[in-house]
């Protein structure tokens, strides 16, 4: 709140138009100032896990008993992220949503991802699945057949009929479960063959394909990859041919645009892994299928002088093939492939991943406060300097009258609009896109990046720049501008003379101030004010006036307008009636 010590020439109370105006303009909407996300402070190296789907790709950076995640879509940048106590041990996206275990003091706690954080149902006596997997809005995970059959045991869900039966595994080691947003079901044990791995990069995985359910594992022969797939409508595997890759050390089996696609790491030389792609097509798949081929990949280039050596994980995001690798030193970088094309997402440093939204957060929590200081200057100096201003009308020459708000709106378009329009036809930017962007980021609610692109920052920086150099210009040299000329309007100082050359400029220059989208809310000045001033002409002590008349003659000598100043003659009286 803003104080006034007592004055003379101050009111002890607000007058009746001012008391709103001050009302509206401290609920001016700043945004709050959010906290970045919570960076483990430098012990050692991150730790990183990786799941995406073709919208949205998730990276979650493990140091300590902490993670920070952040999300990115096909069109954003990564977001400023969310820190959570506990180490993320297992996690896949379905939709723009990540599901993820977290691993705390010794238990499993289970969340789903967007916006922040939602608990989930935990698997029983809190498991970790062997892995999982979204498709078509359900969740399917590899889980012992002990915690399978827990489900079974702890009672039949509300979302199943009450004459279910007791699931039963058998004598297989694993089940595939199901989570439908309420409750983890049991849905059929996998075959019998499939067993965890004491490998985690060689461990089973479940693949969504051509509408069914994919599985593949590696048995005792460590070069054989094996697969089955699940029948939606009966229930059963059907197993297919082994698939062989010499010196296979891990694999992974995401979707890229929907299909399929087996991600094999090889060990060629003691430290060092290659990467193979294979498509598994829809015919592919059954005891009689083809050996499949392998893809030609082409990478998105590797920074100057770094070389991958191992490979974490692959996935599949806007078109591209995503693997998570890190150098000799440990460094791991997110590098993009696409087969038979260039691809188009570069290759980024995992790390700078997680604090470059944090260094964009404090920046945005920087200009957040930057605002917030000059909006209460300005309050402070109408209060202060122009309080009656806001209160008093102005007396006006002889022959002229405030414009209407809306006339002075047209006028402000007629010289706005050429160079917004201009500006947006060039940028290519849809200008109503650009307009929405820039109010949302003005009330708080923009992009997860805390502002608008920065091609719309460009496009409205420079409109808005060369529109106030423009007005800046005509007001000095001919006193009115286009927009003024067609609607009727002028420019006059509260004195009743032509403005000075330094009230054009001070109000220009408050221009700039008042179309940054923060700003918009001091638009309101001139509903609220006496004069129907904005905020540089309150400063400036200027007003835009209309004509209203002839002009009575004026007996002041000084500048006060006049006929004269207009160079129009005075219009010719009637004569008189005939008195015949």
């Amino acid at each position: 709140m803003i104080g006034f010590g007592p004055s003379d020439r101050v009111p002890r109370r607000l007058p009746g138009r001012v008391a709103p105006l001050f009302v509206l303009l401290c609920l001016w909407p700043a945004d709050a100032v959010a906290q970045a996300p919570t960076v483990p402070e430098r012990a050692g190296q991150w730790e990183f896990r990786v799941a995406a789907s073709e919208d949205a790709l998730w990276l979650v950076g493990l140091r300590g008993k902490q993670s920070v995640l952040v999300r990115r879509t096909a069109t954003t940048p990564f977001d400023r992220g969310h820190t959570a106590n506990g180490r993320v041990v297992s996690m896949t996206v379905v939709g723009k949503s990540v599901f993820v275990f977290f691993e705390q003091d010794q238990h499993c706690s289970f969340y789903r991802y967007d916006e922040k954080g939602h608990r989930q149902s935990d698997l029983p006596g809190r498991e970790i699945p062997v892995d999982m997997v979204g498709a078509r809005g359900v969740l399917y995970a590899l889980v012992p057949s002990s915690t399978a059959t827990a489900l079974s045991a702890a009672g039949v869900p509300t979302t199943e009929p009450a004459t279910a039966p007791v699931f039963d595994a058998g004598d297989a080691p694993l089940t595939v479960v199901k989570y439908n947003g309420d409750d983890w079901l049991p849905l059929t044990p996998c075959p019998d063959p499939v067993r965890p791995h004491p490998s985690p990069r060689l461990r089973p995985r479940l693949c969504p394909a051509y509408g069914e359910l994919l599985l593949l594992w590696v048995a005792d022969q460590a070069n054989q990859i094996h697969h089955a797939r699940l029948d939606s409508e009966t229930g059963k595997w059907s197993v297919g041919k082994p698939i062989r890759v010499a010196n296979l050390s891990a694999f992974w089996i995401p979707l890229l645009d929907g299909v399929p696609t087996l991600v094999t790491g090889t060990e060629q030389t003691p430290g060092s892994e290659t990467i193979s792609a294979y498509r598994l097509l829809s015919d592919w798949i059954g005891e009689e299928a083809p050996t499949p081929r392998p893809a030609k990949l082409r990478f998105s280039p590797l920074l100057e002088g770094v070389a991958l050596t191992r490979y974490a994980d692959a996935f599949g995001f806007n078109q591209h093939l995503g693997v998570l690798g890190t150098d000799a030193a440990g460094v791991a970088y997110l590098c993009f492939a696409r087969i038979g094309a260039a691809p188009i997402e570069p290759t980024v440093r995992a790390e700078e991943v997680l604090t470059r939204p944090a260094a964009a957060q404090r920046t945005q929590v920087s200009f957040q406060i930057a605002t917030l200081v000059v909006m209460v200057v300005v309050l402070a100096g109408l209060f202060v300097f122009r309080r009656r201003s806001l209160a008093n009308i102005v007396p006006l020459p002889p022959g002229y009258v405030l414009v209407f708000n809306l006339r002075r709106l047209s006028a402000w378009l007629v010289d706005f609009v050429p160079f917004a329009w201009a500006g947006a036809l060039l940028s290519e930017i849809q200008w109503l896109d650009g307009l929405r962007e820039l109010a949302a980021w003005g009330i708080g609610t923009g992009s997860e990046s805390g502002h608008p692109p920065a091609k719309i920052l460009m496009w409205w920086a420079a409109s808005c720049t060369l529109h106030t150099l423009y007005m800046l210009v005509m007001e000095l040299l001919a006193g009115r501008t286009v927009g003024k000329v067609l609607t009727g309007t002028r420019l006059l100082a509260e004195t009743g003379t032509r403005p000075a050359s330094w009230q054009i400029l001070v109000r220009n220059v408050l221009r700039l101030l008042e179309l940054v989208p923060q700003f918009w809310i001091l638009g309101l000045l001139v509903l609220l004010s006496r004069n129907r001033q904005r905020l540089g002409d309150i400063f400036a002590r200027t007003l835009v006036v209309r004509r209203a008349g002839p002009p009575k003659p004026s007996t002041d000598q000084g500048d006060r307008l006049t006929q004269d100043d207009e160079h129009t003659p005075e219009p010719p009286s009637d004569p008189p009636p005939n008195s015949s």
